[in-house]
Order: structure tokens, then C-alpha cells, then sequence
């Protein structure tokens, strides 16, 4: 009779571990639902942003006279530009003119050679003290807004105990033959009025001045018109037809042109440096 039961009571146990590892085994049959792995590609790199050889480190490979000075600052922004400014500057402190007239545009390639025929290059270059450099680009361009309009430096050259400013255009010729510079626009009076540390900026400051009041009559002239009409036939006679008020070289039809403005006062120029 105990056996009996005791048999019972195992089989029952046994049962149950059989119950225990079905549940086990069908628990780890499922897998937990995982959301679905979308791959995002990793986002493009950043462009890698123009390198410019510094300026002192061209002046060293080129060889460039020590009287040549160019802060960082106002560099050209790219190597073909920097080079190109040093050594066409490097030219004028050394005095050659071949170098320089190979660089220059044909208008100036011919004043170049007069000055060479009549000594006064050779003169004035030997007395080259140091050649300040500001390069950048014409802030009148509308394409100077948008990209990179029209490249431009401002020289300072001191001869002795004096200098002398002058603004060049410079640019890629048509046959990739390098950079063509051209002499800009000098307005009178630059010496005594080029200020501030941003050369090109105020030269062209003082260019606008210059064309503003180029419209500016200094004087108003007017000349009465007499009227000849005889009254018989209700016709004028006028003073011919260039008294017309609508023709501007009439003297009574705009008033006379007078000696151009100029701004009064002289304003330090800068000094080494800006």
C-alpha cells in the first residue's frame, strides 16, 4: 500500500518537471518583436576649406625683397593672387623693368617704357625704401557681393622720404599667361586724403566723392532770353533755335557749368602699417 502511493507521488513529480520544462522550452521559442533597423547613411563631409600658403613663407620660396611688406590681413586670398602681387612688387623694388613690363597691361606697358627711355625708372626705383601692400577687391563691383569681382591692390611706395599710392587692377589674362595688372584711377589730392586701415576701401570712398562732384556746378549762370516777338503775326523770332530751354547748351536752358568742387582741408595719410 505505501509502495502504491509512493509511486503515485513520484509520478505526479514527475509530471510536473515534465509541465516545467515545456513551459521553458516553449517561453524561449519566441523572440521579443524588435523594431525594424533602418541604416541612415552618415552625413557628407564638410568641404574642405581653401588653404592659402601664408605670405612670409612665399616671400622665402620666391626669394622676395625684404623691402616687400604684406600683412596677412590684406593678402589675396589665394595663392595664385599672393604670388603674383609679391612678385610683380618684388619687380619694382629691384628695379626691373622687363619683369614688371611682362605683367602690366598694354597701356601702361607703354608709359612704363617711356619712363625707361628717359632714365627716370632706373632713378626713381634706386631710391625704393619699402613697398607697402593692401590687396582685396572693388567694393563698387555688384559681382564682388555675390563671388569674387574685381581684384585690386594699393601700393604704398616710399622713395626716400616721401611715398606715393597707387591703386592696380589685376586679373588672369585670356591665355593663361598669368596676371595682367592695369593702373586704376588716381584722384587728386590722394596723398593728403587716403586714411583709415582699409586702403582700397577709402580710395574708392574718394572716387565716389570725386564722381559726385564732377555733377556739381560750383557756380549757377543765367542769361535773361528777350522775347522779339512783333506781335503782328503772333510768331516769335526767338534767338534761334539753340535758345530752346530744352537744349542744354543753351545758356538759358540749364544752368552753366563752373569750376568742379574739390573738399577742402588735407587729412593725414596713413602711416606704416595703416
Amino acid at each position: 500500500m505505501m509502495n502504491r502511493k509512493r509511486n503515485m507521488i513520484i509520478a505526479v513529480g514527475n509530471l510536473a518537471c515534465v509541465a516545467v520544462i515545456v513551459a521553458m522550452t516553449g517561453c524561449g521559442s519566441e523572440e521579443p518583436e524588435t523594431a525594424p533597423v533602418v541604416y541612415t547613411p552618415p552625413p557628407p563631409p564638410p568641404p574642405a576649406a581653401p588653404t592659402v600658403t601664408p605670405v612670409q613663407t612665399l616671400m622665402s620660396q620666391l626669394g622676395i625683397d625684404e623691402r616687400i611688406e604684406m600683412e596677412e590681413e590684406w593678402a589675396p586670398d589665394n595663392d595664385e593672387g599672393r604670388i603674383a602681387v609679391l612678385e610683380f612688387f618684388d619687380a619694382f623694388a629691384r628695379g626691373d623693368n622687363t619683369v614688371v613690363a611682362s605683367m602690366l597691361s598694354m597701356a601702361d606697358r607703354m608709359e612704363l617704357d617711356a619712363l625707361v627711355e628717359s632714365g627716370k625708372w632706373s632713378s626713381i626705383t634706386a631710391q625704393i625704401s619699402r613697398i607697402q601692400i593692401q590687396a582685396g577687391y572693388n567694393p563698387n563691383d555688384p559681382k564682388t557681393a555675390k563671388s569674387k569681382g574685381d581684384a585690386c591692390t594699393v601700393a604704398m611706395i616710399f622713395v626716400g622720404t616721401s611715398f606715393q599710392p597707387q591703386l592696380w587692377h589685376f586679373s588672369s589674362d585670356d591665355y593663361d599667361e598669368g596676371m595682367v595688372f592695369g593702373a586704376g584711377a588716381t584722384p587728386p589730392g590722394i596723398m593728403d586724403r587716403l586714411t583709415g586701415t582699409d586702403w582700397i576701401a577709402a580710395w574708392f570712398g574718394i572716387l565716389d566723392e570725386e564722381w559726385a562732384l564732377a555733377d556739381v556746378p560750383d557756380e549757377e549762370l543765367f542769361i535773361a532770353q528777350k522775347n522779339y516777338d512783333t506781335g503782328d503775326d503772333g510768331e516769335s523770332s526767338g534767338s534761334g533755335p539753340d535758345a530752346r530751354p530744352d537744349n542744354p547748351m543753351s545758356p538759358g536752358g540749364a544752368p552753366g557749368l563752373g569750376r568742379r568742387k574739390r573738399p577742402g582741408g588735407k587729412r593725414k595719410p596713413p602711416g606704416p602699417g595703416g
